[in-house]
């Protein structure tokens, strides 16, 4: 599935639902390529809404980050393993993020699962609050991101994105 291009200014429409067999290939091959690693953050919908809040804010771009601060030896070594990854084995695609909702109890919001939970005597039904609906209306819907950064135009130049 491509990405929609990229929209300047940013409109606040920018991503695309992904259907479900996509976006399960894409998460399988991920964890093939990354075995033994993280394969999903959570982010609760209380950060999430405080960014959507700010004046001006019309989505949220997600960053991919690591805390390990590499030495020359070690950047050395993945620098071969990426060489011989990309170069020889040929074996590299485009990362991406796919965001889905959770429900209280830590479940996916997968397309064709209603969900049905309790809270407080109050029952909801259908889309979590984080997750977003096809056109429609009908049921969970998996999104991806629009544009990976960096790279890719309009990506902004910061601390995030150097180096």
């Amino acid at each position: 599935m491509q990405t929609k291009p990229s929209e300047f200014p940013i409109t606040g429409r920018e991503g695309a639902p992904i259907d479900l067999k996509t976006a399960t290939q894409w998460t399988r091959n991920y964890r093939r390529m990354r075995p033994n690693e993280r394969i999903s953050h959570f982010f609760g919908r209380e950060h999430l809404q405080n960014l959507l809040n700010q004046e001006g804010c019309l989505g949220i771009r997600i960053y991919y980050a690591n805390s390990l601060r590499l030495n020359g030896w070690q950047r050395f070594l993945l620098a071969i393993s990426n060489f011989l990854r990309k170069d020889l084995a040929g074996a590299e695609g485009e990362e991406h993020l796919i965001l889905v909702g959770s429900t209280r109890e830590g479940k996916d919001q997968l397309p064709g699962e209603e969900t049905e939970s309790t809270e407080k005597g109050i029952v909801t039904s259908g889309v979590h609050t984080m997750s977003y609906r096809s056109e429609g209306g009908q049921g969970h819907t998996l999104i991806e991101q629009s544009n990976p950064c960096p790279g890719s135009p309009g990506c902004p130049k910061n601390q995030l994105t150097d180096g």
